[in-house]
């Protein structure tokens, strides 16, 4: 299992980390406050912290706040730093994270790099729906994709961490009819993403499947 040292800044990302029960104020007009599209060159938009902070729920966190715009342009390096910090509390503390992750469900997603070929680690926010297991790349409402998504359309085969479980899935995309109304149900889940910016493209939706252990049968 990679940690937190192999994470690299191509493709690592956490996005929706915020609690959906905080709803997003921004200093700098209509956009959100930027930062949790960790290690990737293009700092993903995500909605403030400035109303979790009053959170008590997880005073002991050590995750810090997530990093603005400004600070990530004069410190890419943040954003490792950030991501690293996320995921060491996600294991040390039952898959649970705190800070500006508080009440929220976080998996660590390993999946081969589309171009590299090399295993990246990515904290996501997912959605339990009808008994699936989703998430969604709305990156705070982007104009692109997270590097996360060009990742596991070229590579479904993928490892995740929820909770104190640990196993393989196949990340499946939904599309058409079937992805708009687990969408809709997710933004019923969280009203938080329905108040990021309207991108042109479709929001890229996956269900993760675990992949079920077949065990030899013995003859009877």
């Amino acid at each position: 299992m990679p940690d937190a040292a192999r994470l690299t800044r191509g493709n690592s990302a956490v996005t929706d980390g915020e609690s959906c029960r905080f709803q997003p104020t921004s200093r700098r007009g209509s956009l959100p406050r930027l930062g949790i599209e960790l290690g990737c060159r293009d700092v993903a938009l995500c909605v403030s912290i400035d109303d979790a902070a009053g959170s008590t729920a997880h005073d002991e966190s050590k995750v810090p706040p997530i990093p603005t715009h400004a600070e990530t342009q004069a410190d890419p390096d943040i954003l490792l730093a950030f991501n690293a910090a996320v995921v060491e509390e996600f294991r040390s503390n039952h898959g649970r994270v705190g800070g500006p992750f508080a009440d929220s469900d976080v998996v660590l997603l390993t999946m081969t790099g589309a171009k590299s070929g090399q295993r990246r680690q990515t904290p996501l926010e997912y959605f339990t729906v009808d008994g699936r297991i989703l998430i969604v790349g709305t990156r705070g409402g982007a104009p692109r994709n997270p590097a996360w998504v060009h990742n596991l359309r070229a590579n479904p085969a993928a490892h995740v961490e929820i909770g104190a479980q640990s196993y393989d899935v196949v990340a499946q995309e939904i599309t058409g009819e079937e992805r708009d109304v687990l969408y809709a149900k997710v933004v019923g889940l969280c009203p938080r993403i329905d108040t990021y910016p309207k991108p042109e493209r479709v929001i890229p939706l996956f269900e993760l499947r675990r992949i079920q252990e077949h065990k030899s049968q013995k003859p009877v």
